[in-house]
C-alpha cells in the first residue's frame, strides 16, 4: 500500500512538472509570435527617427529653449518690439552749441544725423570728430549755406565737393546723404548731387523732412508745439550748431521727458 502510494505521488509530480514546462513553452511562443506580429506590422523607422525616439532632450537644450521663450515673452510684454522710430536731424555746424546737443542725445541714448557745413567743419574739425565718435551719422549741408538753385552747376559742384573733401579729410568718411540749405533744390541740383554719390531717396518719407521746428527763428512754445506733432517714422528738422537761442534744446528736452520711452531714435538709413 505504501509502495503504491509512493508510485502515485511520483506520477503526479512528473505530470505537474510536464504541465509547467509545457505552459512555459507556450507562453514563450505566444510572446515571440506577438513580437513577430508587431515587428511585421510596425512601419520601418529611419535611423534618425530611432535616435529621436530613444534620445532624451538634453537639459542644456531644454534650458536654452526655455530662455528663448522667456525672452520673447519679455519683449512682447515690455513693448520694445512695438517702438516706432523717429529720426532727429540737425542742420548747420559743427558749432559752439553742438556739445550741448551731443550730451543731451547721449543722456537719452539717442542717435541722430548731423547735416554739416564745410566751412564750419574747417573751423572746428575736432567737433566733427566728436560727432562721429558719439555714434551719430553725418551728411552734407553744403560749404557755406547758399540757395543751391541760384548758383549754377559749377557752384553746386563746388559746394558739395569741397564739403565732401574736407569731411573725408577729417573723418575718412564718404558722406552719402545731403540736405539742401533752405530745402531749396531742383532736378538739376539733385542730378549733380546724385552724380557725387549724394541722395535723399533712401530716407525721404514725404519731402525733405516731416517736422520742421523752425528753431532757428522761433522760441520754446512754438518749437515744443511742433515737436508734439511727431509721429513714428518722422524726420525732424532742428539746428544744433550756431543757434544762439537755447530754447530749442529746452523744448526738445521737455518733449523727450514724455516721449523718450515711446520711440527709438536712430540715424537716417543710408547715411
Amino acid at each position: 500500500m505504501r509502495r503504491h502510494s509512493k508510485k502515485l505521488v511520483l506520477k503526479v509530480a512528473i505530470i505537474v512538472s510536464l504541465a509547467v514546462v509545457l505552459a512555459s513553452a507556450c507562453g514563450k511562443e505566444t510572446g515571440e509570435l506577438q513580437s513577430a506580429t508587431l515587428v511585421a506590422t510596425k512601419p520601418k523607422e529611419s535611423p534618425q527617427a530611432k535616435e529621436l525616439a530613444v534620445k532624451p532632450v538634453e537639459p542644456q537644450a531644454a534650458t536654452t529653449l526655455a530662455a528663448i521663450a522667456s525672452n520673447a515673452e519679455k519683449q512682447a510684454t515690455s513693448g520694445e518690439v512695438a517702438k516706432e522710430v523717429v529720426y532727429l536731424t540737425f542742420d548747420g555746424g559743427p558749432g559752439p552749441r553742438t556739445p550741448e546737443f551731443l550730451e543731451a542725445l547721449e543722456s537719452w541714448d539717442a542717435k541722430a544725423t548731423f547735416f554739416v557745413t564745410g566751412s564750419y567743419t574747417e573751423k572746428d574739425p575736432a567737433m566733427l570728430k566728436r560727432i562721429v565718435a558719439s555714434g551719430h551719422a553725418i551728411a552734407n549741408h553744403s560749404w557755406d549755406h547758399p540757395d543751391m538753385t541760384t548758383i549754377g552747376d559749377v557752384g553746386v559742384r563746388y559746394q558739395l565737393q569741397r564739403t565732401q573733401f574736407i569731411v573725408k579729410e577729417v573723418t575718412s568718411i564718404d558722406m552719402t546723404c545731403w540736405r539742401p540749405p533752405f530745402g531749396a533744390t531742383n532736378k538739376d541740383v539733385q542730378d549733380i548731387a546724385d552724380a557725387n554719390g549724394l541722395t535723399n531717396e533712401k530716407w525721404i518719407k514725404d519731402g525733405r523732412w516731416d517736422v520742421d521746428t523752425i528753431d532757428w527763428r522761433e522760441g520754446y512754445d512754438f518749437v515744443l508745439k511742433r515737436l508734439q506733432t511727431i509721429e513714428g517714422g518722422d524726420v525732424v528738422l532742428m539746428h544744433s550748431g550756431n543757434n544762439p537761442d537755447e530754447e530749442d534744446l529746452a523744448a526738445l528736452t521737455t518733449w523727450m521727458e514724455t516721449n523718450q520711452d515711446a520711440y527709438r531714435f536712430e540715424a537716417l538709413p543710408g547715411c
